[in-house]
């Protein structure tokens, strides 16, 4: 039992590997400043893995929200 790379295409820039339960796809978009076409890894569901950089402005994103909300309730978020 070992990988196989011979997978059937899901489309036409997607292939599935069962044994890894991922998928790798062409994706086109900026990464580390380059802009281009990369591979990327895709879940079942056929949404791509975020990247450390991704995860990492989805967190602040998180974060200023919950700040924003904490100053609503007058409190200041520096002071926790």
């Amino acid at each position: 039992m070992g990988i196989r790379y011979e997978e059937e295409p899901i489309s036409d820039n997607r292939y599935w590997f069962e044994d890894l339960g991922l998928g790798l796809g062409l994706w086109q978009g900026s990464f580390q400043e380059a802009t281009g076409i990369w591979l990327r890894w895709y879940d079942a569901d056929g949404h791509w893995i975020a990247t450390s950089a991704e995860l990492a402005e989805q967190e602040k994103q998180r974060a200023d929200k919950l700040a924003a909300r904490l100053r609503e309730l007058g409190i200041n978020p520096e002071e926790i």
